[in-house]
């Protein structure tokens, strides 16, 4: 998971808000006023704000796996749920539109219905109304997250270690495992660097890596926190041999 830095708010989705709140509608009834073309414009402005990867799993969206099916490619999140379950007292009049609160995600794991009955659901699918601590909005939220060998993801923080395995299921293993994809998609990158043999070579060479890869708009790398956040702790672990 990386930080996602917000753009400005569409114009006409702030139009709208201040519409909504003045009806006094639940943020599901605010929602369910967000139609087209608008929300076709929102969407679009989410994935390109994000580099075109899900906001929790870095997945590529619009997501590939759904073609040809009348599951989205993408989807509008709310990190402050719709339906709050509680844990989240920010949720009122407005949230439903507030850009803010929206993120652009995968398809979750969805399927047409009887296709594949024992699949799993991920991200926001799975999440279903629970509340969050992770927060790709928070940096301060992810400093803890880490990634295991296996590519797993992981925190030191409890609670968003449970955000992580349990609400999102960001180790889902069936029907598509993103650890594996974790894996793939630092197999290149670590072939490389291992393959640097002077340590102060290769401690430039992974400043110089982090650098560009913090540096990609639009479109980024799929699965890039995960690669960032390796090349960050392998500096850190040649420094310590320096």
């Amino acid at each position: 998971m990386i930080k996602i830095v917000k753009n400005t708010a569409p114009a006409q989705l702030e139009v709208l808000k201040e519409r909504l709140i003045r009806r006094g509608l639940t943020p599901k009834e605010e929602y369910d006023q967000l139609k087209n073309p608008l929300k076709t414009i929102v969407r679009e402005q989410l994935m390109k704000e994000q580099g075109h990867i899900c906001a929790y799993c870095m997945r590529t969206i619009p997501d590939e796996r759904v073609a040809d099916t009348s599951i989205p490619g993408t989807t509008i999140e709310h990190w402050i749920a719709r339906n709050s379950k509680g844990g989240n007292d920010d949720v009122g009049t407005g949230m439903g539109v507030e850009y803010t609160n929206l993120l652009a995600v995968c398809s979750g794991g969805r399927v047409p219905k009887g296709t594949m009955p024992n699949h799993e659901l991920t991200c926001d699918a799975n999440r279903g109304n629970e509340p969050l601590t992770v927060n790709p909005l928070d940096e301060e939220t992810l400093k803890s997250i880490y990634y295991k060998n296996n590519g797993e993801i992981a925190a030191r923080d409890e609670a968003i270690e449970k955000d992580l395995d349990k609400t999102l299921n960001l180790n889902c293993k069936k029907y598509f495992s993103l650890p594996e994809g974790r894996k793939k998609a630092l197999q290149d990158i670590q072939e490389y660097v291992l393959s640097i043999a002077d340590i102060s070579e290769c401690i430039s060479e992974c400043k110089d890596l982090v650098s560009a890869f913090e540096a990609e708009t639009d479109p980024k790398t799929p699965y890039c926190g995960a690669i960032i956040w390796w090349l960050k702790d392998y500096i850190d672990k040649l420094e310590a041999k320096e």
